[in-house]
C-alpha cells in the first residue's frame, strides 16, 4: 500500500474528499477488496480512487511499466471508472497517451507517464483474459459477471501479487457475489475484504444518514427485499430458503482438524451431483472441513477422489463404521449399491437409516442456530471450503460448490415443498445429523416416532442412484 501523501494527492485530483464510510474500504492493505453499493452512494468513484492509491506514483528511472485491467460485461459499462481515473490523472498531466473511441464496443486505454498502461476488457470471452499476467484488475458491474471472472482474474494477478477489486450491487447480480460479499466480512483464507456502502452513506445527498426523511420514505414505500438489496447494499435471505439459518458470518470459520480423531463422511450419490462431506464430532459440536461435489459422476469415479483426499487416513481411524450414506445407497437394482461399492473400493462401512425429510431438515436447522447464550452454534464449516455457482440453461442458478447450495435450496413458491435441487450435500449433511444425534431428537420431542410407510429417499421428486 502507498503512504498517506498519495491518499491526499489523489483525493486533490478526484475534487473530492471520501465520507467515513469509503474510508474504510481506501484505508484496508488487502490485495482483494469488495465493494457493494446502494444506489448513488459512491460506489464507482471509490473503487476508482482506491485503484489509483494502489497503482502509485511512480518516480525511480528502475521501474518497470505495468498493466492494469478494468472488466465490465461489456466495454461500456467499464467507461464511468476509467474516466474517473483519466481525469485524475489528465488534470495532473500524467497521461502520456490515451484511445478513447466513441464506439460503445471498442476498448478505451491509456497509458501514463512512467509507462503504465490502464485498458478496459470486457468479460463475454473470459477465455480472453487468461492470456496475460496484470498487476491489478478493477472487476466493475461485478454481480452481472459470472464467478469465474474473478476466479480468471485472481489466477492473471498470482505472478504479480497484484490486486483486484470487485466492485458491483446486489440488484439483479448473481448469487455469488452476495456470498463473496458476506464471506468476506468474515476472517477467510482468500485475503479478501468486502464493504457496503449503503445509499444514506452519501452524507452530501442525505444528510441525516440512515434517520434522513427521504431513506424513511424509501424504506416504508418499497418491499423489504428491494430496499435492503438497492439501497442497505445488504443481502436479504428468501422467505423461500430451505435452510434460512445459515450465515456466513456466523458458521464459516477457521477451524482446526483435530488429528488425533476419526473423520466421518456424509455422502449423498445423486446422479446429477454425488456429494462427499468429512467432519469431525465431539460431543454436541460437529466440525465440516471440507467436501467433494462432482457433477455427472458415479462411485467407481469419486470414491477414488475421496481415498486421495488429505482426511482419508483420518477416516480410517473409525473402528466399525466410517460415516452415512442416503438410504437409498441400500438400493441394488440391476447393479452393486453404494454402500457395497464403498465397502469394495474403499474398505469403508456407512450407516444408513430411514428419514423423513421434514425432521432431517428440522435437524439440521436446530443444530444451526447460535446458543444464545454462548453465541455458538452446534455446526461449524471451514473458511477453507470454496463457494461456487454457474447458470445452467435448464435449471437456472446451480451450485458448483458444496456450501453455496444454502443460498439456492427453495421452496415452491405457494407451498412448502421443498425443490429437490441444490440440495445434495446439504441433504448427506442432514442424514449424518439425526443419525448421530437421534438419541437427542428422540428425547427431545419426548415421543418415539411411530413407523410410517413412505417412499424411500427423498420422496416423489428423489432422482437418485
Amino acid at each position: 500500500m502507498n503512504s498517506d501523501p498519495i491518499w491526499g494527492l489523489v483525493d486533490d485530483l478526484m475534487g473530492s474528499r471520501p465520507n467515513i464510510t469509503q474510508q474504510q474500504a481506501l484505508r484496508a492493505e488487502n490485495r482483494f477488496i469488495l465493494i457493494c453499493g446502494g444506489e448513488r452512494a459512491g460506489k464507482s468513484i471509490t473503487a476508482s480512487r482506491l485503484a489509483m492509491y494502489k497503482i502509485g506514483l511512480q518516480t525511480s528511472d528502475a521501474y518497470k511499466p505495468r498493466t492494469y485491467w478494468i472488466v465490465g460485461p461489456d466495454y461500456r459499462q467499464c467507461r464511468p471508472e476509467f474516466t474517473y481515473i483519466y481525469n485524475a490523472y489528465q488534470k495532473a498531466g500524467w497521461v502520456k497517451s490515451a484511445s478513447m473511441p466513441v464506439d460503445p464496443a471498442s476498448p478505451w486505454s491509456m497509458v501514463l507517464a512512467w509507462g503504465d498502461t490502464i485498458e478496459t476488457r470486457s468479460s463475454n470471452d473470459i477465455t480472453k483474459l487468461a492470456s496475460f499476467t496484470i498487476h491489478g484488475a478493477l472487476m466493475v458491474e461485478a454481480g452481472q459477471q459470472e464467478e469465474a471472472v474473478w476466479l480468471k482474474l485472481r489466477g492473471r494477478v498470482s505472478e504479480t501479487r497484484g490486486w483486484v477489486i470487485i466492485v458491483g450491487t446486489l440488484e439483479n447480480g448473481l448469487p455469488w457475489f452476495g456470498a463473496y460479499l458476506q464471506r468476506w466480512k468474515a476472517p477467510n483464507p482468500d485475503g479478501g475484504r468486502s464493504f457496503s456502502f449503503p445509499t444514506w452513506s452519501n452524507t452530501d445527498i442525505y444528510p441525516l444518514g440512515e434517520s434522513d426523511p427521504e431513506i424513511l420514505s424509501l424504506k416504508a414505500t418499497m418491499p423489504e427485499e428491494y430496499f435492503y438489496e438497492r439501497y442497505a447494499a445488504e443481502p436479504i435471505k428468501s422467505s423461500l430458503l430451505v435452510i434460512p439459518e445459515f450465515d456466513f458470518g456466523v458458521h464459516v470459520r477457521p477451524i482446526q482438524i483435530e488429528k488425533a480423531a476419526p473423520v466421518e463422511l456424509f455422502i449423498d450419490p445423486g446422479k446429477h451431483t454425488y456429494a462427499v462431506g468429512f467432519a469431525q464430532t465431539f460431543g454436541a459440536y460437529t466440525y465440516v472441513h471440507d467436501a467433494i461435489y462432482t457433477k455427472g459422476m458415479i462411485a467407481q469415479d469419486v470414491i477414488p477422489l475421496v481415498m486421495r483426499h488429505e482426511l482419508w487416513p483420518l477416516v480410517l481411524k473409525n473402528d466399525r463404521t466410517h460415516g452415512t450414506i442416503d438410504f437409498a445407497g441400500r438400493q441394488e437394482n440391476a447393479n452393486e449399491s453404494q454402500i457395497t461399492l464403498w465397502k469394495k473400493i474403499a474398505g469403508v462401512s456407512l450407516r444408513s437409516r430411514y428419514i423423513r425429510v421434514d425432521d432431517s431438515i428440522r435437524t439440521l436447522r436446530f443444530r444451526l442456530k447460535p446458543n444464545p447464550v454462548t453465541g455458538q452454534p452446534l455446526v461449524i464449516f471451514s473458511s477453507a471450503m470454496k463457494t461456487g455457482y454457474i447458470e445452467h440453461p435448464e435449471y437456472g442458478v446451480v451450485a458448483t460448490q458444496a456450501i453455496s447450495e444454502f443460498q439456492l435450496w427453495r421452496r415452491r413458491p405457494g407451498s412448502n415443498e421443498p425443490v429437490d435441487r441444490n440440495n445434495d450435500f446439504i441433504k448427506a449433511l442432514c442424514y449424518y445429523m439425526v443419525d448421530k444425534f437421534a438419541d437427542e431428537i428422540e428425547q427431545r420431542a419426548k415421543v418415539k416416532p411411530k413407523a410410517v410407510k413412505r417412499n424411500i429417499g427423498w420422496g416423489k421428486e428423489y432422482r437418485h442412484a
